[in-house]
């Protein structure tokens, strides 16, 4: 049953364990770098991981939060450690929201962004990502913003088109938000922003408007560690650490002990990842473009990130589609709806690229044969 994306992903997972003959589309990060990172652990094994172990993290590694700072220029001071990035929007819209106040999230979206502040009593209304970059259309901006409205929530890179929103178009944004509510924040998630060789600095080094969400989850594949944080000004961290308290008691100090290896060796996964991706967007514009070419699918390729999120024409909700692709064709990918958009479907390209293609030659005939078989 299909209640909401991360139940049904969490599904996926236990059902499609063990099943070699179906290929999975659906991950919305690299695969697991399980070779650097096992070769990275035995190197730091013994001695030097009792040493870092040896430091308390009452609220956070210091050593880790400093490596952090270091990456990306953010004051150490100014980031809070968290069990990835779904704890720190959590975290971020339990303090800063209250019953009825009101949120603008983008559509389509990764699914946690508008269930999260709902859960919390705030109310979500929704502007559009349009066709065909995914832009913002800013006037539409100014007329949503109300007096009420505390937080307006994003992801750059856009989860699920891999759309980029240039520094130039975050600060406007910003701008014509905070010509209608001077208090609005812009809560900034970029876990996928490290994907890029030219990658702009964290949204909150521009504007104390913006906090930003990020982890070593997407771009690493290294969700196992549960590494994310959030870096934003000291007045809403304050609330934050207070409130995490009483969510999280401590996090694990052997994760993240893990990470701050991980941390140290970055460039070297960022490569990795990097070169995967670039591979295989390639495979993927080679065997999609005949279809964007026959109209069987709509939705330009993405440049930056690893998911593609192209539309069924004809598809009023591809539920059906998908199910019949893993049952017939022993090919996964997630139905649009999760994301806002029923006619549409999410792949993700960040395994490897023989498995991407071999996926990809299966969903092409499997699509093809749906779309026969419904008079489209």
């Amino acid at each position: 049953m299909k209640n909401d994306y991360l139940t049904w992903f969490k599904n996926q997972l236990l059902e499609l364990h063990g099943k070699e003959d179906i290929i999975s589309l659906v991950s919305s990060s690299v695969d697991e770098p399980w070779t650097v990172f096992n070769q990275q652990m035995s190197n730091h094994s013994g001695k030097d991981l009792m040493q870092r172990l040896s430091e308390p993290n009452p609220w956070g590694l210091s050593k880790l939060k400093e490596l952090i700072s270091s990456q990306y220029g953010i004051n150490a001071q100014n980031i809070i450690l968290t069990q990835g990035a779904t704890n720190a929007i959590f975290l971020i819209c339990q303090c800063l929201l209250c019953r009825g106040d009101e949120v603008l999230v983008e559509i389509p979206c990764y699914e946690l962004l508008w269930k999260t502040p709902e859960l919390v009593g705030a109310r979500v209304t929704f502007i559009s990502r349009r066709d065909p970059d995914y832009s913002f259309d800013l006037k539409e901006i100014a007329q949503k913003v109300s007096e009420k409205t505390r937080l307006l929530i994003l992801t750059n890179i856009h989860n699920p088109t891999g759309s980029f929103l240039s520094v130039e178009n975050l600060l406007k944004i910003l701008e014509v938000a905070r010509s209608k509510n001077k208090e609005i924040k812009i809560l900034l998630d970029e876990v996928y922003l490290d994907f890029l060789e030219d990658r702009p600095e964290p949204a909150v080094l521009l504007d104390k408007g913006f906090i930003t969400v990020s982890s070593l989850t997407k771009v690493y594949g290294l969700s196992i560690l549960r590494c994310g944080w959030i870096a934003a000004e000291e007045t809403i961290l304050r609330q934050i650490r207070y409130n995490q308290v009483f969510v999280d008691g401590i996090g694990s100090r052997y994760l993240e002990a893990i990470s701050t290896i991980v941390m140290e060796n970055l460039d070297e996964y960022r490569t990795l990842s990097r070169n995967i991706v670039s591979k295989n967007r390639q495979v993927l514009a080679e065997m999609m473009t005949p279809l964007l070419k026959k109209s069987k699918i709509y939705g330009s390729l993405p440049d930056a990130g690893c998911l593609y999120f192209p539309e069924i024409p004809g598809v009023q909700n591809t539920d059906a589609l998908t199910d019949y692709l893993i049952n017939e064709h022993k090919v996964c990918v997630a139905p649009g709806w999760f994301f806002g958009k029923p006619n549409h479907i999410r792949i993700g390209f960040g395994g490897s690229p023989n498995k991407l293609r071999e996926g990809l030659k299966r969903f092409i005939k499997g699509l093809e044969i749906f779309l026969k078989q419904s008079g489209l």
